[in-house]
């Protein structure tokens, strides 16, 4: 198995490449499926005030190759000095990649206009949520500037998710630590018995310029390595390969029986009664109730939203671990965030996405890589 390659370079805001970045102290970098990864590293002062001082601006981009490959991007958002041990000055720089650009904007549109009340494919309906963040024609016409980044691009429509109507007026489109509505189109997307998976990618990369695309993905963001061929990749608790392993059964959160609140009036108000049978049956106190409050939506669209809360409110089985790197397991050479991976753990055999990794090279000088994959149903 190859070793792992790390280099960073240093670009403009629009990928135009000064140079290699020397004399890399330490560093950390990190990937996530469906949000932002971030970026730290530390560089002695002395280079910075030599060669990078001119190139230090706000939305710098770094950039991480391994093995000759470019790996992620990072515009740069912090820049902070200190002093080590020995009283030598240090800079820390620090960013987010390239998914912080969802962060960065939100639905500016009216209740029930066509830019915030939707009915769409899962993962088309994230498409235009993105393709609409970069306009200038819907109400309310932004009175400075213009929203459209022509190096940000959208893929083309797949309708691979499942049919889900959705509003969202002055939201977020994604928000750092969770939630907007990215995150909400994906988890009703999940509820509707199709998981659905986004991401910024660099598409087109050159020393002049760096463009993105934003792209869905089912199934897995990245590849399946699930099938049983030499490139099946599998981690295990049992010989070691997968530790910190938790598998986990929640029926904490269970609601099994809803009553779906439509419109009307006391006695005269639509009720839809919606559960599943084999829930509520499974042990003598099982049956949990629920409310789900529709007054606005028709009444054949009840049964439809008594669904998604029954599906999104069910039992929970989940598998996390952390795999080992290792010369024959290495992150990003045998596998990589997003992809579709087999674990085993506690007698039990799973399909698991990649859901997080991480690069870097502690003070020692130390370098190595950490992941996290996670199983859930």
């Amino acid at each position: 198995m190859p070793e792992r390659r790390v280099d960073w370079i240093l670009s403009t805001d629009r990928g135009r490449t000064h140079f290699a970045i020397p004399q890399i102290q330490s560093y950390s970098a990190t990937k996530v499926v469906n949000a932002p990864g971030s970026a730290t590293m530390t560089l002695p002062s002395r280079l910075v005030e030599a060669i990078l001082t001119d190139y230090i601006q706000r939305d710098s981009i770094l950039q991480l190759h391994v093995n000759g490959r470019l790996w992620n991007t990072y515009f740069l958002g912090k820049s902070k000095y200190t002093y080590d041990d020995q009283g030598r000055t240090l800079i820390t720089l620090s960013g987010y990649d390239q998914n912080i650009l969802l962060c960065r904007r939100v639905v500016a549109a009216y209740e029930e206009s066509a830019q915030a009340a939707m009915e769409d494919y899962a993962d088309d309906m994230m498409k235009a949520v993105v393709t609409d963040m970069m306009q200038d024609d819907a109400d309310p016409t932004p009175e400075a500037g213009t929203r459209a980044w022509g190096n940000l691009g959208v893929a083309t429509d797949r309708s691979n998710g499942p049919s889900i109507k959705m509003s969202f007026p002055f939201d977020y489109i994604l928000k750092r630590n969770g939630g907007g509505v990215l995150a909400k189109i994906a988890e009703a997307s999940r509820a509707a018995g199709t998981e659905v998976f986004f991401w910024v990618r660099p598409s087109s990369v050159g020393t002049a310029s760096i463009k993105y695309q934003f792209r869905t993905y089912t199934g897995q963001p990245g590849h399946d390595l699930t099938k049983n061929n030499w490139m099946q990749t599998i981690f295990s608790a049992e010989n070691g390969s997968l530790v910190d392993a938790e598998l986990i059964h929640d029926f904490t959160s269970d609601v099994n029986y809803f009553y779906v609140l439509g419109a009307g009036d006391a006695a005269d108000q639509t009720v839809d009664q919606v559960y599943d049978a084999e829930r509520y049956n499974s042990s003598y106190w099982a049956r949990t109730e629920g409310i789900v409050r529709a007054t606005g939506k028709a009444d054949d669209e009840l049964e439809a939203e008594g669904q998604a809360e029954l599906s999104r409110r069910r039992d929970r089985k989940s598998l996390r671990g952390t795999p080992i790197d290792g010369p024959n397991m290495r992150l990003v050479v045998r596998y990589d965030v997003g992809d579709r991976v087999v674990a085993q753990g506690f007698g039990e055999q799973f399909d698991a996405i990649v859901w997080g990794g991480r690069l870097y090279r502690d003070e020692d000088g130390r370098e190595g890589a950490e992941a996290r994959l996670e199983y859930r149903a």
